[in-house]
């Protein structure tokens, strides 16, 4: 019968100890690194003409964005579905779609009067549309924008330019302005407005890698 070789109470302690400093170290290492890419991924990815939709906006104006944001989601599957309509801001009104029902959550929030604004970039190979809320009380909320955006090859080939991960883009003013004949990205920039970033679940993740 072979020899059991037993180790002391005390080594094997001395070894549990160094098993579990080391992992405690590569823990805390792999969190430093994952944070300090998080920080320089954020800072790079925010240009000049961009706020972070969960820091740069505040009070109504987060929940307009959040509202927007979701109901942009429905308009393009509208416009998909119904090609090549778009829905007006009355039809949502009408479908009870925040923010653009004049409900009583609407009548706290600025009273947006929303309309579409011509882009000038239609084609059948080109979509675009926008619609610009403006806002009745800059004191209680800013006017937004949503600026839709995508491309068709000829075969009819759906698919986003630039690099876009979505569709359409969300832009904020916080005072009163006036819009050119035709709306763009490079107009709006231009004219002071924000694109306003999604930092949030998997957006953020998209955001931050891209």
């Amino acid at each position: 019968m072979g020899k059991v070789q037993v180790v002391p109470l005390r080594q094997r302690g001395e070894i549990l100890f160094v098993m579990v400093s080391t992992a405690l170290i590569l823990l805390v290492a792999a969190g430093l690194i994952a944070l300090k890419k998080g920080k320089t991924d954020t800072n790079r990815s925010l240009k000049g003409y961009q706020i972070s939709g969960i820091t740069g906006l505040t009070g109504n104006n987060q929940g307009i964005f959040t509202d927007l944001y979701t109901a942009a989601l429905d308009i393009e599957y509208y416009h998909q579905t119904n090609h090549p309509g778009w829905p007006t801001p009355e039809q949502m009104d009408i479908d009870k779609i925040s923010p653009f029902v004049q409900d009583q959550l609407w009548q706290t929030r600025g009273r947006l009067v929303w309309r579409e604004q011509p882009t000038g970039t239609a084609s059948t190979l080109v979509h675009t549309k926008a619609y610009v809320g403006k806002t009745a009380q800059e004191s209680v909320a800013g006017s937004f924008l949503v600026l839709f955006e995508h491309y068709h090859s000829s075969d009819g080939t759906y698919y986003l330019a630039g690099g876009k991960e979505r569709p359409y883009s969300i832009w904020f003013k916080a005072d009163n302005f006036d819009l050119p004949a035709t709306i763009s990205e490079g107009t709006l920039i231009q004219l002071g407005w924000k694109e306003v970033v999604s930092y949030t679940g998997k957006d953020q993740r998209k955001e931050l890698n891209r």
